[in-house]
């Protein structure tokens, strides 16, 4: 059986199963209130918990403590090429269990919720931005390949959807050579992704960047950066989860090191 075929097969038994048995919420499997259009149950849903200030107004990372919000020490450093970035919920609890669960376990039931989130977010960061294209980040060949699905790019479509704007997903390419960024430091993720993404569209007007989890904002810089290369003249960014780690400056990498590779990626050798 072919891939197309397959997938529509695995469409199809879904919507039978939407039909003929009651909403389950897809992380625990209990039956979800029969009003309403939220894709967890209230259990589940009560285990996400969004970024709250004090944080950054820029990267969304959160501040421990009390106090008023402010740019962390990195985005006031080094300002990046996209305006604002915004999540759904901290990289924890229940954010963390759907997001591992089709990502590195193939649960391809949790994708409605998945995206319901991240509309749940547009709705409530970006619902006034009228945005000329939705960009996904580009996958990397090799996890394209071994998934057999795009999660940027399914929830990059829902949000197009959604939010009627057009709806880009080969805006942008990735190096099929750069290695994979799970795993490494962030001094190290930032010089990878610095070289890995680039324009592969011409791009214009305001463009709302998705990803599914931020942690260094490594990759949200490189391709916002790799957006205004193509025409873009603002770009926000929306990611499922943010990790709740304190802002601050790149390990392993001085202000003005940050700055400089940044500015000139391909003076810093090949990623890795």
């Amino acid at each position: 059986m072919s891939l197309r075929w397959a997938r529509a097969v695995a469409e199809a038994a879904r919507g039978l199963v939407d039909l003929f048995l009651p909403s389950l919420c897809p992380l625990c499997g209990r039956r979800r209130p029969e009003t309403g259009s939220r894709p967890l149950c209230p259990a589940c849903a009560g285990r996400l918990r969004p970024p709250a200030e004090p944080w950054c107004p820029v990267c969304a990372v959160p501040f421990p403590g009390t106090g008023p919000s402010h740019p962390c020490p990195r985005c006031r450093e080094d300002p990046p090429p996209f305006h604002r970035l915004r999540a759904r919920a901290l990289y924890e609890g229940a954010a963390a269990d759907l997001i591992q669960a089709m990502k590195f376990s193939g649960r391809l039931e949790v994708r409605s919720a998945l995206v319901d989130l991240a509309v749940q977010a547009a709705l409530e960061h970006y619902a006034d931005a009228p945005y000329a294209a939705v960009v996904p980040v580009p996958p990397a060949p090799a996890a394209l390949r071994r998934r057999g699905f795009d999660l940027p790019g399914i929830l990059s479509r829902g949000l197009a959807r959604h939010l009627r704007a057009p709806w880009r997903p080969h805006a942008l390419s990735k190096d099929p050579g750069a290695p994979e960024l799970l795993g490494r430091g962030a001094a190290a993720r930032l010089r990878i992704a610095a070289r890995a993404y680039r324009p592969a569209e011409p791009l214009t007007g305001p463009v709302l960047l998705v990803d599914d989890v931020a942690t260094t904002t490594a990759t949200a810089r490189a391709c916002a950066r790799a957006c205004r290369e193509a025409g873009a003249d603002r770009v926000d960014v929306l990611v499922l989860a943010r990790t709740p780690t304190a802002g601050s400056p790149v390990p392993g990498a001085t202000g003005p090191e940050i700055a400089e590779i940044a500015r000139d990626p391909a003076g810093h050798g090949r990623p890795g």
